[in-house]
């Protein structure tokens, strides 16, 4: 794993989880945030793929749908092609929720061929 600063460890999930939970909301947002993008930045394409789950949740945690809907997606194609064929469905499933999220809040038209586009490729790759 990349180096990406600082970083802590916690002999107990208790107090891990404590600790995550005494952050208010907005810099729990804000930090999922820096993570997701900081490993969009420093680390290659190639590299990427076995950090693509990681990515998806820390941008889902901030809020960022689209981008947790593009790694979602890659994360199932990616367990498709090493034949972790349960772990394609949840991914795919849980593309379909952002889709079903993301369509409803748009009436742009682009945008909405766009996500008939990856809808697509969800119900492509849960089958």
């Amino acid at each position: 794993m990349p180096n990406l600063g600082m970083e802590y460890a916690f002999n107990s999930p208790l107090v891990r989880e404590v600790a995550y939970e005494s952050l208010l909301s907005p810099q729990r947002v804000a930090y999922h945030r820096r993570i997701a993008e900081q490993f969009e930045a420093s680390i290659s394409d190639e590299d990427r793929k076995q950090y693509e789950v990681l990515i998806a949740y820390h941008f889902g945690r901030s809020g960022i749908r689209e981008k947790e809907l593009e790694y979602t997606l890659r994360a199932g194609q990616q367990a498709l092609s090493v034949y972790a064929n349960y772990e394609a469905i949840d991914y795919f499933t849980r593309a379909i929720e952002l889709l079903d999220e993301l369509e409803s809040e748009t009436s742009d038209h682009d945008l909405l061929t766009s996500l008939y586009k990856q809808r697509f490729l969800a119900l492509h790759g849960r089958s």
